[in-house]
């Protein structure tokens, strides 16, 4: 996605956004979590997706799993994860943590974020 040199420009200009990739159950503990699938789309073939999953948190008294945003396909996941990053940069509160912007900005907006970053459509 980014090259070694953009990723380290990345790192100070975002605030800390922790990104989890994995399968199974899709429960991941991470402010965006990413579980990938296959989809049968209405033409019968089927495609590789992602759920994101956003708001999760890990440590003592913070344990929580993230709500699902939705599924996204293969090539359009990475624009709508990075299309929260920069809402979450832009429109955070001194201090917010992404599981708290999560719960103030609300999924309703946050699902209009990503969707309107893909080029294809979302599940």
């Amino acid at each position: 996605m980014w090259s070694q040199s953009a990723t380290k420009k990345q790192v100070n200009l975002f605030p800390v956004f922790r990104l989890r990739l994995g399968g199974g159950f899709g429960q991941l503990p991470g402010d965006v979590g990413l579980t990938g699938h296959t989809v049968t789309e209405d033409d019968g073939v089927q495609r590789p997706y992602y759920s994101i999953l956003v708001g999760g948190s890990v440590g003592e008294g913070r344990g929580r799993i993230g709500k699902r945003l939705g599924r996204y396909r293969e090539e359009d996941a990475s624009a709508a994860v990075a299309a929260l990053a920069r809402f979450f940069e832009r429109e955070r509160t001194e201090g917010e943590r992404f599981p708290e912007f999560v719960d103030r900005i609300g999924m309703p907006r946050l699902t209009e974020i990503a969707k309107a970053s893909v080029t294809s459509r979302a599940a």
